[in-house]
């Protein structure tokens, strides 16, 4: 009462209302603090094993390491260690972990020391774009040894014993042609029809001479587009197929079971396919060149008023034996490599049916890019040694 009386502007309530509250915001400040410090990858606040606040955080960090325990499976959840065990722990200078109980704590050094061995210091490592770029132009540059050494394998083999491999080879053409030449027909038909036809059409149309148009499909379908897109569509069905059925059998261990029972498997599987996809893709070239040629005419003639007489004439005298010879050429050539990478892909599947997928997902790709530069270095040689096709007659 004399309390009161000595300060009667304070409210009597107040004081006690604050002491209730002042040990629960202690303990969520606590709470907060050691949650932080915790998923920082920091230890316990390093405080006396009797101080009200340290066992609270002591308590709050076994109970959050029980719950992950129990989340990831451990058969023994992690309990709060002692008091004098975890000033023990802190006096060492680590966190407080009882004998054996932890089993996320356990994940998680396994979760470092596996991001050190790629060259991550941890989970916390900014990323680094440079190591990054370096990373992938090793692994590109080892693939790129490894695919060029089992071509050389595959030549070798096919050189050396050439019987016993005409069978499974003719199979693949005869599964590939049915694949390919329906998809072929009619990707080749709108192209010839759309880009050379009516956008190389509409320029000799501004100039008045649209039969110009024939000799225009010479250097952009018998040159570039024909055995470029043959060579996409190859890729993207027979491709993908001799992927998925490569990387099917790895994954089922028969190829792991043909080299157990001595049964070469680039000689069974790889050689036929590789040699196949080559010989097919040479061949559609001839399909394609007819469809492209087909495809110029429709938008020429038909479509942009060309005299039929004035678009063969220009055809013909602009087609050469260059252009015709290195078109099949470049796409037996495109044919070997998409052989060589979807094998090669398909032979280093791994990881299930995610992995076969993602086997063919690369495949795909790295053909597609191969295609790109190899189309680029070859047509830019072949117009070194014939200047004269360049010319437009």
């Amino acid at each position: 009462m004399a309390d009161r009386r000595a300060d009667p502007g304070k409210d009597p309530g107040k004081g006690d209302t604050e002491r209730r509250r002042s040990p629960r915001r202690d303990a969520e400040r606590s709470a907060s603090a050691a949650l932080a410090r915790m998923f920082d990858g920091s230890p316990p606040e390093a405080s006396a094993p009797d101080h009200p606040a340290a066992a609270h955080e002591q308590a709050i960090h076994a109970a959050v390491m029980a719950g992950l325990d129990a989340f990831a499976g451990s058969a023994a959840p992690a309990t709060s260690a002692p008091a004098s065990s975890a000033a023990g722990a802190r006096a060492g200078g680590g966190p407080s972990r009882p004998d054996g109980a932890s089993r996320f704590e356990e994940l998680y050094e396994d979760l470092d020391e596996d991001l050190a061995l790629i060259g991550l210091s941890g989970p916390r490592q900014r990323f680094n774009p440079l190591a990054a770029l370096g990373r992938s132009m090793t692994s590109g540059l080892a693939q790129a040894g490894e695919m060029t050494w089992l071509a050389a394998i595959v030549v070798k083999s096919a050189v050396t014993r050439p019987r016993g491999y005409w069978g499974d080879t003719k199979e693949q053409i005869y599964s590939a042609l049915k694949l390919c030449w329906v998809p072929m027909i009619i990707s080749i038909t709108a192209f010839g029809i759309g880009a050379p036809g009516l956008q190389g059409g509409n320029v000799f149309t501004i100039f008045g001479v649209p039969e110009r148009e024939g000799s225009f499909i010479v250097a952009t379908g018998i040159r570039e587009f024909a055995p470029w897109i043959d060579a996409m569509i190859v890729a993207g069905v027979v491709g993908t197929a001799i992927t998925a059925d490569i990387g099917a059998r790895r994954i089922r261990e028969e190829i792991d079971a043909m080299e157990v029972l001595g049964v070469d498997p680039i000689r069974e599987l790889v050689l036929p396919r590789i040699l196949s996809t080559a010989i097919i893709t040479g061949l559609f070239d001839i399909v394609a060149l007819l469809v492209g040629i087909v495809g110029g005419y429709i938008a020429s003639v038909l479509l942009l008023g060309a005299s039929t007489a004035g678009y063969t004439s220009q055809f013909f005298s602009q087609a050469n034996v260059p252009d015709l010879l290195g078109s099949f050429a470049k796409t037996f050539l495109f044919g070997a490599v998409v052989g060589v990478v979807c094998c090669y892909k398909g032979m280093r599947a791994s990881g299930g049916p995610a992995g076969v997928g993602k086997a063919v997902n690369s495949a795909v790709v790295i053909s597609f890019a191969l295609i790109w530069t190899i189309n680029y270095v070859f047509t830019n040689t072949l117009l070194g040694f014939a200047p004269s096709t360049q010319v437009f007659h």
